[in-house]
């Protein structure tokens, strides 16, 4: 007859508490400096240019073209209106990209004005 100290509940808790030890120790030992780099690499400045790039003229060029085949396709039969709808929700979700971001970080606010800050 075996005699069982902990069952397959308690080592799942266990499993759990030993999981979030790991974790909490995982972001005590990672330095403040990684945490408050600013935007001085490459890859920001890339990733910036790609974002006024989008906000930009061309952009807005490239949505007033998808708008007007959307229109035409539309016109004539050829597109579902689910397809226009999908349209216009993305190209609302790339102008209002810096908004959407602001709620996600909690209110950190993304407007032009801070965007022209983090992304000079």
């Amino acid at each position: 007859m075996h005699i069982y100290i902990f069952n397959t509940l308690d080592n799942r808790i266990y499993f759990r508490i030993c999981l979030l030890f790991l974790a909490v120790l995982l972001i005590a030992v990672v330095p403040i400096e990684v945490m408050a780099q600013n935007n001085d690499d490459a890859i920001s400045r890339v990733l910036c240019n790609i974002v006024k790039q989008l906000n930009g003229p061309i952009g807005k060029g490239i949505s007033t073209i998808a708008i007007i085949v959307l229109g035409i396709g539309l016109f004539l039969g050829k597109l579902s209106w689910g397809l226009a709808v999908a349209t216009a929700i993305g190209i609302g979700m790339i102008f209002g990209a810096a908004q959407i971001v602001a709620w996600i970080s909690n209110g950190v606010t993304a407007s032009p004005i801070i965007f022209s800050e983090i992304c000079p």
